[in-house]
């Protein structure tokens, strides 16, 4: 039988799987990053990029930061996370992954690891704290934000989502891009997670539209806002 396919893809090395899964995950991200900030620069879109929720591999925004250089372009970059890891998920937001406290980076070690693409504490905002200190009741204003060019929303949980965009509502410009980073976790359930949180969101707030735009790994999906 004529092979279609290199013979070391049949190869079960459990050994490697672990180290290739996370290369192809950066992949798949770096390559959503790297379409979107050149989407938004090609289309001259204003604003500043908003993460919330960074993880303990800080790996969004290092891709952020990243093409936020080879893009040569002057948005600033704010990362909202609570530092401390997960809230306790209750209710809707119990899922087998999550517990609290998990997926917990520190100040100190974000730091670091963006010191290792070369980035100074100057070239990025942080405002630690749980969302219900940072963001609720809160606008974008409070710290300077006008305007958003990219929101990456990796917070998890439904009702961490809900303060999000309550937020970060009045910063959406007409063809800036707004991601979920955990769109896919609860089984893909509508009804829960983020994929709950942003359709309460759009019913809410009819002058808020959106058009689907990439997907990315198994578990993120993004959309470009419109604004009437």
């Amino acid at each position: 039988m004529k092979k279609f396919f290199m013979s070391d893809l049949y190869i079960i090395d459990k050994k490697d799987y672990t180290r290739k899964s996370e290369e192809l995950m950066i992949k798949f991200l770096d390559e959503f990053f790297w379409k979107s900030f050149s989407m938004l620069k090609m289309n001259r879109i204003k604003g500043d990029y908003l993460e919330f929720g960074c993880g303990n591999n800080v790996r969004s925004f290092r891709l952020a930061y990243k093409y936020k250089v080879l893009e040569k372009m002057k948005l600033r970059l704010f990362a909202f996370d609570s530092f401390q890891g997960l809230s306790k998920p209750e209710g809707i937001d119990k899922h087998a992954q999550w517990r609290k406290g998990a997926m917990a980076v520190s100040i100190k070690d974000f730091h670091k690891v963006l010191a290792s693409q070369n980035a100074s504490p100057k070239d990025y905002h942080i405002v630690p704290g749980f969302y219900n200190e940072t963001l609720d009741g809160f606008s974008p204003s409070k710290y300077g934000i006008k305007k958003a060019a990219m929101v990456f929303v990796d917070c998890d949980l439904y009702s961490s989502t809900v303060s999000v965009l309550n937020f970060v509502k009045e910063a959406l410009t007409d063809g800036c891009v707004i991601a979920f980073d955990d769109w896919f976790c609860f089984n893909g359930d509508p009804k829960k997670g983020e994929q709950r949180a942003f359709s309460e969101f759009l019913k809410k707030n009819r002058d808020v539209s959106v058009s689907e735009y990439l997907n990315f790994g198994w578990h993120g999906k993004s959309f470009v806002v419109h604004r009437k």
